[in-house]
Order: structure tokens, then C-alpha cells, then sequence
């Protein structure tokens, strides 16, 4: 129970955190601080294809089970039961 309470407050305090610092460096009486657009609009266009490409979803990975293969789940589940020998009856 502890781990995702300390995760939740990890991250709201990172959130927190993150606003501070920010209000602390943005440059006065300029808005947000951002950088300006670019001049050139074939930099803005490129940079939108390079995120376009990079944004596709990638093929599975091969490690997991396929269901034409007959295994139908993760890999971790698909392992071989152990099976644990009665040494009482022999």
C-alpha cells in the first residue's frame, strides 16, 4: 500500500516542483518565457514530420505469443508448471 502512495506523492511533488522553479526563471514581463516561433516555416514543417514518423505504432515484438501460434498470452504466463513430488507416498 505504501509504494503507490509514495509514487503519487513523487509525482505531485515533481508537478509542484516543476511550477516553482519555472515561475522562479521566467524572464519578467514577458508572458510565458518560450522561445519564438521559427522564421522559416520548412524548419516548423520538418520538425512536424519528424515527429509524425516517430509518433507511428512500432510492430509487436517478436518475444511475445502470436495467436496463430497456439500459445495466446504473454510469454511469463506460458511457463511450464512446476510440479512439486509427494515424497511422502512413495
Amino acid at each position: 500500500m505504501a509504494e503507490p502512495l509514495g509514487t503519487c506523492l513523487a509525482v505531485i511533488g515533481m508537478a509542484i516542483s516543476g511550477v516553482v522553479m519555472w515561475r522562479r526563471r521566467r524572464p519578467t514581463g514577458k508572458g510565458l518565457g518560450a522561445p519564438r516561433r521559427a522564421q522559416d516555416a520548412r524548419v516548423t514543417r520538418g520538425v512536424a514530420l519528424i515527429m509524425l514518423i516517430l509518433a507511428q505504432p512500432r510492430r509487436r515484438d517478436e518475444g511475445f505469443a502470436d495467436e496463430d501460434k497456439g500459445t495466446g498470452g504473454h510469454p511469463s504466463t506460458d511457463r511450464p508448471r512446476c510440479v512439486v513430488a509427494d515424497l511422502d507416498n512413495n
